[in-house]
């Protein structure tokens, strides 16, 4: 990955922060950007590991990422 992971507990903890802002923004970066296909399937691992907790995955399903990957399967 081209960010540093944080495991689902750092984001539960970090999910009301500024620095959880720029986290996310680094994942929907590297899904969004023209990367390749194991960089964009690795983040989305990733992805899927980090919202396990239903308030964590409550709050990015109901955000851009939702857009983004509805795109991504068009």
């Amino acid at each position: 990955l081209k960010f540093v992971p944080w495991t689902s507990d750092e984001v539960l903890a970090n999910i009301n922060t500024a620095e959880i802002e720029s986290h996310l923004s680094d994942v929907y970066t590297s899904i969004a950007s023209n990367t390749t296909i194991n960089e964009k399937i690795n983040t989305l691992q990733y992805f899927e590991s980090i919202i396990i907790n239903s308030n964590v995955s409550n709050q990015l399903i109901n955000s851009v990422f939702m857009t983004l990957l509805k795109k991504m399967l068009e």
